[in-house]
C-alpha cells in the first residue's frame, strides 16, 4: 500500500513575515479594543453598546504551529486591562468575562491598562504593583474617585516602586505635576535595592504650572515633601 504524504496547508507554506502580518492583523484589533476596556471597567454592561471589536482569536486553534508562532502576538502586542485587586492576574483583553487565566501565557503580555478607584482601600501592596508592572512595554493607570477631590493619592503612591516601563501614562482624577513625576518615576531604570532605599535615582518632581521649572523641595528617601502630607 502507497504511503500518503501528508500535504502541508497553503497558508503555512507563506513565508514567516507574511504569516505574522497576518497574525497582527486578526489578533490585535485597533483603537476600538480600547473603547471596550474603558466601557469594561466602569459599567460591563456599557459594552453591549458598542460595536463587537474586530480580533479572531480562533486562529490559535488551528493547529500547534499556527498556536505557537500566533499566541506571543495575542499577547505581547495587545494592552491588557489587569484585574481591580489581583493586578496581572485573571487580566481581560475586552471583556472582564472573559479573563486569561494560564500563567503560562498572562506572563506574555507586555502592555497593561489598570483602573484604579482612589477613594477605596487597596486589596495590593506597593510590593505587588512593582512585581506586577516593573519591566513591561506600557503601563497606563486610569484613576478615578466617586466624588471630586473626596481623596488623596495614597492609592496611587503604591506604585512609586514600579520601574524599568517602556512608556508609563497616568490619566483621569490626578493633578498633572504629580502624574508627569509618577510617569518619569515608573519609566526610570530598575534600581539596585541601595538605590531605592536612598532615592539617589528617583526623578525629582517638577512644578507643571510655573515656567521655570522649579524644584519642589525634597524630603526622606529624596521624595517630594508634597508626598508625606
Amino acid at each position: 500500500m502507497p504511503e500518503q504524504k501528508t500535504q502541508t496547508s497553503p497558508f503555512l507554506r507563506l513565508p514567516g513575515e507574511l504569516r505574522n502580518e497576518i497574525y497582527e492583523m486578526l489578533l490585535t484589533p485597533p483603537d476600538l479594543t480600547q473603547q471596550q476596556r474603558r466601557a469594561a471597567s466602569y459599567h460591563s454592561s456599557a459594552c453591549r453598546n458598542l460595536p463587537k471589536a474586530d480580533i479572531h482569536p480562533a486562529i490559535l486553534s488551528t493547529c500547534k504551529q499556527i498556536h505557537d508562532e500566533a499566541t506571543p502576538i495575542l499577547y505581547a502586542r495587545n494592552t491588557f486591562s489587569a484585574h481591580g485587586t489581583l493586578l496581572t492576574k485573571m487580566p481581560f483583553l475586552i471583556e472582564p468575562a472573559k479573563p486569561v487565566l494560564r500563567n503560562s501565557v498572562s506572563s506574555q503580555i507586555r502592555n497593561w491598562r489598570v483602573s484604579i478607584r482612589l477613594d477605596t482601600d487597596p486589596f495590593f501592596t506597593a510590593q505587588d504593583v512593582a512585581a506586577a508592572f516593573s519591566g513591561c512595554d506600557s503601563l497606563e493607570v486610569d484613576c478615578w474617585q466617586a466624588q471630586f477631590e473626596a481623596c488623596d493619592y495614597s492609592v496611587l503612591r503604591l506604585f512609586e516602586d514600579v520601574r524599568g516601563v517602556g512608556k508609563a501614562k497616568i490619566t483621569g482624577s490626578i493633578e498633572p505635576g504629580f502624574a508627569h513625576w509618577l510617569e518619569l518615576v515608573m519609566e526610570s531604570p530598575i534600581e539596585t535595592e541601595e538605590e531605592m532605599r536612598s532615592g539617589s535615582s528617583t526623578p525629582a518632581y517638577v512644578e507643571m504650572e510655573g515656567e521655570d521649572g522649579r524644584r519642589a523641595a525634597r524630603g526622606p528617601g529624596g521624595l517630594p515633601l508634597w508626598v508625606f502630607h
